[in-house]
């Protein structure tokens, strides 16, 4: 019987937790903004090469969030988990800059945070169907 009613305690309190994604969802949007703007510009500064230097507990703490919090809020507005979203973003951003920069697929590579070309151009193959050069030049 005890346990009965922790069980609908805790159901309640999930119910509560989720439903303010529910209620805040412009805030949360605009969280989703702000984010993808640290994420670009820590790529267009470049002032740390290293992707890792971009962690959730980092843009959490630059929004103001707990990490816990930022990622549960990401989940819910994008389906995607903090690594994940980073991932999709690094290969929009490669995408762009191979049809409008010059930058090489080393340049490419070394600037987004990929540990060498080959693993950069086997996960753009993988993702895109087809390897940076040939998405770079259109058939």
């Amino acid at each position: 019987m005890v346990s009965t009613y922790i069980e609908l305690l805790l159901d309640y309190c999930v119910r509560f937790y989720e439903r303010q994604f529910i209620t805040r969802n412009e805030v949360n949007k605009k969280i989703i903004k702000q984010f993808d703007k640290i994420i670009n510009n820590h790529f267009e500064t470049k002032l740390v090469p290293a992707v890792d230097v971009l962690s959730n507990e980092y843009c959490a703490n630059v929004l103001h969030l707990s990490p816990e919090y930022f990622n549960d809020l990401l989940k819910h507005e994008t389906g995607k988990s903090f690594k994940e979203y980073i991932e999709l973003k690094r290969f929009e951003i490669a995408k762009e800059w191979l049809l409008n920069t010059d930058k090489t697929v080393n340049q490419i590579t070394q600037e987004l945070g990929f540990q060498n070309p080959q693993y950069f151009s086997r996960l753009f193959k993988k993702v895109t169907g087809c390897s940076p050069n040939d998405f770079r030049v259109p058939n």
